[in-house]
This record gives C-alpha cells, structure tokens and sequence, in this order.
C-alpha cells in the first residue's frame, strides 16, 4: 500500500517541470560546498588555472556521484536523489595529503 505523503515513488517519471525545479534545487545545494577544493588548492599554493581545473573536476565528481547514487540498479544506488555532504572536516586533512604526496 502506498503511503499517503508520498508523492512519486522510484518507478515514477515526474514532470518536466518538477525535474528543473529539482534540478535548480540540487545546484543550489552543491554549489556552496565547492569553497572546499578552493580552499584546498589554496592552501597548497595552486595557481588559478588548477584551482579552477580542481574545482571542474569537482562538479564531475558530484555529477557522477549523484548520478550512481541516484540510479536504480542492483549494484548501484537507491533510485532516490540524495545530494552530496561534503563536510569540512576534510579541508586541513586534503590540504597534508596533496603536500605530501603532490599534486
């Protein structure tokens, strides 16, 4: 039985225009935590051109995350759009990492 405060379940398509506002959702939600790989390649002296490079990588990584997460498959995600937490914590911890070994 379907619960009543659910809305589309995993096998259903919303429209068109519930996508884009979910879609501008999301964005809205990701794009704050992109300060964190600038704030790491800063703090390993990266010039522009990196950080910016570091910062396209990053889009691609929370793209495709998003994508396997959200895609219902046996070996990959729930069907459900769940948005990346990237959390701070890992801003000092990334920034040793890549003066160790490099960028």
């Amino acid at each position: 039985m379907r619960p009543s405060n659910l809305i589309y379940s995993v096998d259903e398509k919303p429209p068109a225009l519930v996508c884009l506002v979910n879609a501008a959702q999301q964005l809205t939600i990701i794009t704050p935590f992109l300060i964190y790989p600038i704030l790491v390649m800063r703090g390993v002296g990266a010039n522009v051109d990196e950080v910016a490079n570091f910062v396209s990588l990053s889009f691609l990584a929370v793209g495709v995350g998003t994508l396997l997460q959200a895609w219902p498959g046996k070996w990959t995600g729930s069907g459900f759009l769940i948005s990346a937490s990237p959390a701070a914590a890992f801003v000092p911890i990334a920034i040793l990492a890549i003066k160790a070994g490099g960028i």
